[in-house]
């Protein structure tokens, strides 16, 4: 085709000799693309049918220095595609999974990258012919893509197959329940004491920790600086159990936190089956995550301090606030102060109470959908005995010295009975979560033993020495002040947002249901009851015999009446049954290796050891 069209050329150049080389070769050019230069029909069947003088020039150039020949294609196989093959596909998505970069020009790098270090055995096609592969394969791919470079759009694209609900299918109120957590969208400042005695400021995203009812979307919430398990155990678990009864099932998802050992030794006391979601799949907890848009929406949007559902909207509130104070004076626009955690676990819990439990959703009222419900979860009526439950079991191995937990050492008689007989031994020891200065004491396989005591730290929850109480101020009295001066509606966003009267609902009274609930019972809760009633059966007898009014405490009244027998006085019947039920019990032993009694009753272990007369 190359060589008639030069052919042709050169016919035309020899009947336009008066026209310059280059004059000849543009017109030549134009009567070719208009058709007005005829070739033979084989050569219209190659398919070229226009040119460019650039082209013509060329063809002339190669047919002067390399003759017929250079004017023929170089390979066979121009024109055409290079196939994409599988192990090639296989490598791009194994790089966009690894990576997340999907830019065509590096994924065409890292494929010539990897065959020239002999990783692919297949050349890779030209970048053309790639690229045209790769946009259709991205089109064909686009939720593959999405899940390793925007997972919140992946899974708002993701297809729905059945219902999560039903296939927990919750026939009661509190039979099945779901657990999550997120950073609320409010910012907190606070200031807290340290050991030392000094405050230091703190201003952060508190972590929100939720349980939601399937059956009736009824919530508890939890507050912290970060999610623990303790956290989720004696505070938002210990909450629902009090206040619902023992669920059956509780669905979370797959992180450490819910995986810890705690939160697994809790629910296995308790019979409750801890389900976990597949990784990273918010999509199989959705009850959940709709609370955690609701609350976001409906209340985090009017607080102080609010910060934003994402990246792009904080960046909003930055330049509003900005904006405003240039443009503004303070007295023409509220005054932002940050809550402290106590004001906003106040403000979400009145959000609970006035409005999510008493408006209308899609699925119905919840206080009418808990009336409704067939019946009620098994309950734990005695707070003591949850306590116990809801303890962690830690490995210790008994010594002469007692039980080493925390830097502390635990003792009493029954632990020295079982060292002296056995020696060291493995056990299983409970902190009362009410009380660190006790703790229970179990064998290998779970069974109770006794309660062991630390008398330097009595009286002090848990928490206390876990973390250094709390302290708050007062907002700043000028603030407060600007606050007032400027305060021109007779009701705060947070208000209307929380009153019945801006959402449709229904404004009947539903009172809570009062029907009685059966109560839990395991082995592990009826050994829990057994240590509370042994406790409750000395502590009674104790106050049942302190009678006499003058003294404040059977502590009081101990010491007077030891003394009265060191002086050989006779003591009343009364005073020597109080005297015989207090020798036994644990407060005695506790004092009396303290020598609060006086050397003579340090080793003491009855009643009957001492010479006493009765009046």
């Amino acid at each position: 085709m190359k060589l008639e069209i030069l052919k042709a050329y050169e016919v035309f150049r020899k009947r336009n000799p008066h026209l310059k080389e280059t004059e000849a070769k543009e017109e030549f050019v134009k009567l070719f693309n208009s058709g007005k230069i005829h070739v033979s029909f084989e050569a219209v069947e190659c398919g070229i049918h226009k040119i460019t003088v650039k082209s013509l020039y060329r063809w002339i150039k190669l047919r002067e220095e390399g003759g017929l020949a250079a004017l023929l294609p170089k390979h066979s196989e121009k024109g055409r595609r290079k196939k994409i093959t599988r192990e090639i596909e296989l490598f791009v998505f194994e790089y966009i999974k690894k990576t997340g970069i999907t830019r065509g020009k590096r994924v065409y790098e890292a494929i010539r990258y990897h065959h020239s270090n002999g990783k692919l055995s297949t050349p890779p096609p030209s970048y053309q012919a790639f690229m045209s592969w790769y946009r259709e394969w991205k089109k064909r791919n686009e939720l593959f893509i999405l899940k390793y470079t925007d997972p919140d759009n992946y899974r708002r694209k993701l297809p729905s197959y059945g219902s999560i609900y039903a296939s927990y299918d919750p026939e009661y109120y509190g039979q099945v329940l779901m657990l999550d957590a997120t950073k609320a969208d409010v910012m907190c400042r606070w200031k807290e004491k340290q050991p030392d005695g000094s405050y230091i400021e703190k201003e952060k995203r508190l972590s929100l920790s939720i349980l939601i009812d399937l059956y009736s979307r009824d919530i508890r919430f939890a507050l912290g600086e970060n999610e623990n398990a303790l956290l989720v155990v004696n505070n938002l678990l210990r909450k629902w159990i009090l206040e619902v009864g023992v669920p059956e099932v509780i669905v979370t998802d797959n992180s450490k936190i819910y995986r810890s050992e705690h939160l697994a030794q809790v629910c296995e006391a308790l019979g409750i089956k801890l389900t976990h979601t597949d990784s990273y799949a918010p999509e199989q907890k959705p009850h959940v995550e709709r609370v955690f848009g609701t609350i976001a929406t409906q209340l985090f949007e009017v607080l102080e301090g609010y910060v934003g559902h994402n990246v792009a909207e904080r960046k909003k509130i930055e330049s509003r606030k900005k904006f405003r104070d240039k443009i503004f004076k303070k007295k023409d626009y509220f005054i932002e102060v940050y809550l402290t955690p106590e004001e906003f676990e106040k403000k979400l819990s009145d959000y609970v109470k006035k409005r999510y439990r008493k408006e209308k959703h899609s699925f119905g009222i919840i206080e009418q959908l808990i009336l409704n419900s067939p019946r009620k979860p098994k309950t734990i009526k005695d707070e003591r005995v949850l306590d116990i439950l809801l303890s962690k079991f830690e490995r210790r191995t008994l010594s002469n010295k007692g039980i080493r937990l925390h830097n502390r050492y635990y003792f009493s008689k029954e632990l020295a009975e079982i060292y002296y007989q056995q020696g060291s031994v493995p056990v299983l020891v409970k902190y009362d979560i009410s009380d660190i200065s006790t703790i229970y004491v179990f064998d290998e396989k779970g069974r109770y033993l006794c309660k062991a005591f630390d008398h330097q730290e009595a009286g002090k929850r848990l928490e206390e020495a876990i973390k250094a109480k709390k302290v708050f101020k007062k907002k700043e009295k000028e603030l407060e002040k600007l606050i007032k001066q400027n305060q021109k509606l007779s009701a705060t966003p947070y208000e209307i947002a929380t009153s019945i009267y801006s959402f449709e609902a229904d404004h009947k009274v539903i009172p809570f249901d009062r029907r009685p609930q059966e109560e839990l019972e395991t082995e592990t809760v009826r050994e829990a009851k057994k240590i509370v009633k042994e406790t409750e059966e000395t502590r009674k007898l104790i106050e049942e015999t302190a009678k006499d009014t003058f003294f404040t405490s059977p502590l009081k009244r101990a010491k007077a009446l030891f003394r009265k027998i060191e002086k050989g006085e006779a003591i009343t019947k009364e005073d020597y049954a109080f005297l015989k039920a207090y020798v036994e019990s644990e407060e005695f032993r506790k004092y009396s290796r303290m020598e609060v009694f006086g050397r003579t009753f340090k080793n003491l272990k009855s009643i009957e050891e001492l010479d006493i007369k009765l009046a």
